[in-house]
């Protein structure tokens, strides 16, 4: 939805290529377009083969990805890809010059009323705060610390409250905060290489209840 913010100011187009924004990508990207990112035909690998536990800058993240090997040609099939997230997040960076959750701030979260959603923050307090656990050795426990980095990343990284899941409801039933043209794309099927399509658009497996 913030990728279509931008989209609809003119500033991205879906099927610009990928290198556009980010030159120093590897030459293999070249085929590589925004709206794979969003659809998941990218072939980009599903996650980067940085540590959790590190602090990278923009760039040294980023030089991590280009480093490794996609797993198909851009277009070839879907699969999906966390990677194609962080990527896009640099995109929206790069054009904006502020973070994706300060484009969602401005953009999304305020005008639809979702009023506690924020960027993830482990030092904040943050009144009401459920804590992330898993299951280890047959109990429960908190999950391990993970960097300021990977934490920030566009590929999720939010906190957000039951009330702000309501509010985002409201406004994908109601098709606000983005033109019916937005909408419309975001519902599209992947269309791969070959011709066929795949049932997923921009963030969404496509089906019927």
């Amino acid at each position: 939805a913030a990728t279509m913010r931008l989209v609809e100011d003119g500033k991205i187009g879906l099927d610009d290529p990928v290198r556009r924004f980010l030159p120093n990508a590897p030459q293999s990207w070249a085929p590589i377009t925004v709206r794979q990112l969003l659809n998941h035909t990218s072939g980009l690998p599903a996650t980067p083969n940085g540590e959790f536990r590190t602090d990278y800058t923009d760039d040294e993240l980023l030089g991590i990805i280009y480093k490794q090997d996609l797993n198909f040609p851009a277009g070839l099939r879907w699969r999906f890809s966390y990677t194609d997230y962080i990527v896009l997040g640099f995109i929206l960076k790069k054009v904006t010059g502020e973070p994706y959750t300060g484009l969602l701030a401005k953009r999304l979260f305020a005008p639809l009323g979702m009023r506690t959603a924020r960027p993830i923050d482990e030092l904040a307090i943050v009144p009401n705060r459920a804590a992330g656990y898993e299951w280890r050795e047959g109990r429960l426990r908190n999950a391990e610390w993970v960097s300021p980095t990977a934490n920030s990343t566009a590929d999720g990284t939010l906190y957000l409250s039951a009330l702000d899941y309501a509010a985002w409801a409201a406004a994908l039933s109601s098709h606000a905060a983005l033109k019916r043209a937005s909408w419309a794309a975001i519902a599209q099927p992947a269309r791969l290489l070959s011709g066929r399509t795949y049932p997923y658009g921009f963030g969404w497996f496509l089906g019927r209840g």
